[in-house]
C-alpha cells in the first residue's frame, strides 16, 4: 500500500494523447451545438422581425385601401395593376386635405409614396406628383400582390367598379432557405364617404 502511495510516475504518453483526443472530440461537438443554437436563434429572431414588419404594413395598407375617398364622384383606385396600386384617401386633417398614396412590389420591395393636395375642401384636387418611394418590406416575394373585385365579387380592370381589393403578400426572409411566410387578405371599399 505505501509503495502506491508514493508512487509518482503519472500518466503514460498514450494515456494522454487519448484523453487529448477525447477532449477534442467533446469540444469540437459543443461548439457545433453551440454554433447551430446561435444560428437558429438569428434567424427565428430576424424571421419574428420580418412577420412583426409585415404584420405593420398590412395593417396600414388595409387601413388606407378601407378609407379610400369615393366621394364628388372621384374613381376610387387611379392605378390598378397586380403589383401597384394608386388611390385618393383623405387626411383626416383641418382644413381637408386629399392625400394620393401608391403602393408597390419592385425588386423584391414593398413601396410607398404619397403626395398630399395643395388645395383643401372639394373637387378639383390638385395633386402633385408622388414624393419619393420609401421601403416598407423588404424580402417580398410575390410579384403581383394585388386582384381587385367589382361588388358581386367578380375580377375586374376598371378603376372605377373596384369594391373590394385583394392583397396576398408572401416574403422570404435570407435566413429562411427556402421558406415563405404568407399574409392574405382583402378590403372591402368603404362607400359612406
Amino acid at each position: 500500500m505505501t509503495k502506491l502511495a508514493t508512487n509518482e510516475d503519472g500518466f503514460t504518453l498514450i494515456e494522454l494523447l487519448v484523453t487529448i483526443v477525447m477532449l477534442g472530440i467533446v469540444l469540437g461537438g459543443l461548439t457545433a451545438f453551440l454554433a447551430t443554437t446561435v444560428k437558429w436563434e438569428n434567424e427565428a429572431q430576424e424571421e419574428s422581425t420580418m412577420q412583426a414588419e409585415m404584420r405593420a404594413a398590412m395593417d396600414r395598407m388595409t387601413q388606407e385601401i378601407r378609407s379610400t375617398y369615393i366621394g364628388d364622384g372621384t374613381a376610387p383606385i387611379i392605378t390598378m395593376t397586380g403589383s401597384q396600386i394608386t388611390f385618393d384617401t383623405p387626411d383626416r386633417q383641418t382644413p381637408f386635405h386629399l392625400v394620393q398614396v401608391s403602393y408597390r412590389v419592385a425588386n423584391g420591395e414593398l413601396d410607398r409614396a404619397y403626395a398630399t393636395s395643395t388645395n383643401t375642401g372639394g373637387p378639383p384636387w390638385t395633386i402633385p406628383t408622388l414624393g419619393p418611394w420609401i421601403m416598407v418590406m423588404k424580402s417580398v416575394s410575390s410579384p403581383s400582390p394585388f386582384t381587385y373585385y367589382d361588388s358581386t365579387g367578380a375580377a375586374t380592370t376598371v378603376g372605377a367598379n373596384v369594391q373590394t381589393v385583394g392583397i396576398n403578400l408572401s416574403f422570404s426572409p435570407s435566413t429562411a432557405q427556402g421558406r415563405q411566410f404568407k399574409y392574405q387578405t382583402t378590403v372591402d371599399l368603404r362607400n359612406d364617404q
